[in-house]
């Protein structure tokens, strides 16, 4: 393969990020649409974000755990890694706990806001 060829294919790869971003927020807003009536109260709003973070926190750990198989799959058969910082470990701690966070994100948010909210 030639040289050029491969850095036109990175160029247009790298134009595709900017349609990540359009996506998150043209998503972000048909979720406002569809659940605007279904989360209009503050108990309805808390049970939506448990309800969604359960089922985004097994793929979080799947993902996780994939990462971490790779890694210590190229480690112990020593095989080189072409993007070695992408595989850097310093990322590991933060997203291990990340379930954590969005667990008990909403109760935080609402008590730091002076709200108090009962089950």
């Amino acid at each position: 393969m030639p040289t050029g060829f491969v850095s036109e294919a990175v160029t247009q790869v790298d134009a595709f990020v900017l349609f990540v971003d359009l996506f998150f927020i043209i998503s972000g807003f048909i979720m406002c649409y569809v659940y605007k009536e279904s989360v209009a109260t503050l108990p309805q709003y808390t049970t939506f974000l448990r309800k969604r973070f359960a089922r985004l926190i097994p793929l979080h750990y799947a993902v996780l755990l994939l990462y971490l198989s790779v890694l210590a799959i190229a480690t112990v058969f020593q095989v080189k890694i072409n993007h070695p910082e992408a595989f850097d470990l310093s990322c590991v701690p933060e997203s291990s706990v990340l379930d954590l966070c969005v667990q008990y994100l909403p109760e935080v948010c609402l008590q730091h806001a002076g709200v108090v909210h009962q089950r």
